[in-house]
């Protein structure tokens, strides 16, 4: 019996630790297309898809965003 109290805690322990590594976890954006924290015009997308190797490059606004 008291080994099933001992796994009981164990296992709750485990649970209680992966609860908080996932709610800590601060998820991933993934790398910055154009760093700064100013908008960027059409003109500065363009020249960065081209620099990245894009060619025949077709940007289309939709309301705000491009």
């Amino acid at each position: 019996m008291d080994r099933r109290w001992v796994l009981a805690g164990g296992g709750l322990l485990l649970l209680g630790i992966a609860g908080v590594a996932m709610v800590t976890a601060e998820p991933s954006n993934g790398p910055v297309f154009i760093a700064g924290h100013q908008p960027v015009t059409e003109e500065q997308v363009r020249q960065k898809l081209q620099t990245d190797g894009w060619s025949n490059v077709q940007i289309v606004r939709d309301v705000r965003f491009f």
